[in-house]
């Protein structure tokens, strides 16, 4: 059963013990994953789904981390904060369900270690929340539009189980905001992050799935793979939605939101007054 669906950003820099002083700049954003984390706390999810656009992708599938593995756990010593590790039980029965559904493209791997991009997002929305177990997805290279097909098969999972699901769709928006940006700069950049928000906000998915693949490439996004696999999660089915954050104070746009049926989502500033 799915209970909430979250976009969430993944950069490091938001781990206070990594980015130190500069968190300053990203407050909007931590204080939407932490009213988002307030939210979960009022209805817990048995099991995290997650979908990264890091860790091991094959072109072709959906990637799901160890089917194998009682844990699934990795740590920030790549950002100079080795301390930092977080760990989680292996939903290994929900993953044997998603694995053994014919409609969907996706392979196993024997990789347990999780990415930065399933790391930083789980590093807000898990606290006081230790036993919600995991299912850690990758995206593949095909495109948005595949990526809701797979959303709508995932919803079909998610359905026929009791187990109470929150589904995070990891990813950063434009890499190419600002002439410092990691890609380098590209007036498209703000132009996407502004045009993807607009047709979010007013439930406009064909319009997101009908991007030029062009476009996409010259904005230098990764979280658009993940943003369309939430996006088919609600294909048809009554939800609210609502974001709570965009900002891009290090030439990456930073996008926070919710989806959820009208019935397990309250107003998220109200929640966080609670």
């Amino acid at each position: 059963m799915l209970t909430h669906s979250i976009i969430a950003p993944h950069p490091p820099i938001i781990i206070p013990a990594i980015g130190k002083s500069e968190i300053k700049k990203v407050e909007k954003t931590i204080s939407a994953l932490l009213t988002l984390n307030h939210i979960l706390t009022k209805d817990p999810p048995d099991t995290f789904v997650i979908i990264s656009p890091h860790g091991l992708i094959d072109p072709g599938h959906l990637n799901i981390r160890n089917p194998q593995k009682k844990f699934l756990e990795g740590g920030f010593g790549d950002f100079g904060s080795p301390e930092i590790r977080l760990a989680f039980e292996n939903d290994t029965d929900l993953t044997q369900l998603i694995l053994n559904t014919p409609e969907l493209s996706i392979i196993p791997s024997d990789d347990d270690h999780l990415d930065h991009g399933a790391l930083v997002p789980l590093f807000y929305l898990s606290q006081q929340l230790p036993n919600t177990k995991l299912v850690s997805l990758t995206i593949s290279f095909n495109s948005p539009r595949e990526h809701f097909k797979y959303g709508k098969i995932l919803r079909k999972i998610f359905d026929s189980t009791p187990t109470k699901i929150a589904f995070i769709a990891s990813g950063d928006l434009s890499h190419r905001l600002e002439k410092d940006s990691p890609a380098g700069y590209s007036s498209e950049g703000k132009k996407f992050d502004a045009k993807l928000q607009k047709l979010l906000a007013n439930g406009d998915t064909e319009g997101i799935l009908n991007f030029d693949p062009f476009w996409l490439d010259e904005v230098g996004e990764c979280g658009l793979r993940s943003i369309a696999t939430l996006l088919g999660l609600f294909d048809g089915a009554t939800h609210t939605q609502k974001i709570l954050s965009y900002e891009g104070p290090f030439g990456v746009g930073y996008l926070t939101g919710i989806w959820a049926q009208k019935s397990q989502i309250q107003n998220p500033s109200a929640a966080a007054d609670q």
